[in-house]
């Protein structure tokens, strides 16, 4: 994200407007039109030939602080992606493109919303985690003859250190009331239409389990 944030500026600044737009580098597949003889006759192509190079600056300003709100959704150091900071994204992004002018033409073209791609970016990682995590229970069982009491029994015996919810950054939910069955789930995306189902030994009571998390199935 922030090799594409410092991408897309110089771009902007080596092209300019006009190249910007007829070099189809943002229309995501669509062809560029070639023929810029047919272009140059239309009035917006001769008012982006002359646009001036703050018309340049302003979109690239655009462009820097909508990417730095997408990237702050992501906390690096506790490895954790917040959907309520991918939400104000969401309100800034819908604000600033509600209306197109000279200074976020170019932004529009080069900054898509974010939001599904961090969504998707929790979900596959809790999906990788989940996994991590029962494994190292099944490692237990096998072991000890049943699953623990807590996670954090786990480790560093059958796994190395036991990961975080993504959303919350606490222990992902965990309970195990009956011999051979657990429930392990995380938190999930707030109003997340993906509904909550989990695999276990026996008949797992999934009405335990939170309408939108994200169980290990």
């Amino acid at each position: 994200m922030q090799t594409e944030r410092a991408a897309v500026c110089q771009v902007f600044e080596d092209l300019g407007p006009r190249k910007v737009v007829q070099s189809g580098l943002f229309t995501f597949g669509v062809p560029p039109q070639n023929d810029f003889l047919s272009q140059l006759k239309t009035a917006s192509a001769v008012l982006l030939e002359a646009a001036p190079h703050g018309w340049v600056y302003q979109n690239m300003a655009v462009t820097a602080r909508l990417k730095q709100r997408s990237m702050e959704a992501f906390d690096p150091h506790s490895r954790t992606i917040s959907p309520g900071n991918m939400k104000s994204f969401e309100n800034e992004y819908e604000r600033v493109f509600s209306r197109r002018s000279a200074y976020n033409f170019m932004a529009a073209l080069a900054t898509p919303n974010f939001s599904r791609a961090w969504q998707a970016a929790a979900k596959n990682q809790t999906r990788v985690n989940l996994a991590l995590v029962a494994c190292a229970l099944e490692r237990h069982r096998l072991a000890r003859g049943e699953y623990p009491k807590t996670l954090a029994s786990l480790a560093p015996e059958f796994i190395k250190a036991v990961p975080a919810d993504i959303i919350t950054g606490q222990s992902l939910s965990y309970s195990c009331d009956t011999p051979g069955n657990f429930l392990l789930y995380s938190t999930g995306w707030p109003q997340s239409d993906s509904g909550a189902a989990a695999k276990h030994t026996n008949n797992p009571p999934t009405n335990a389990i939170p309408v939108g998390a994200w169980a290990w199935q």
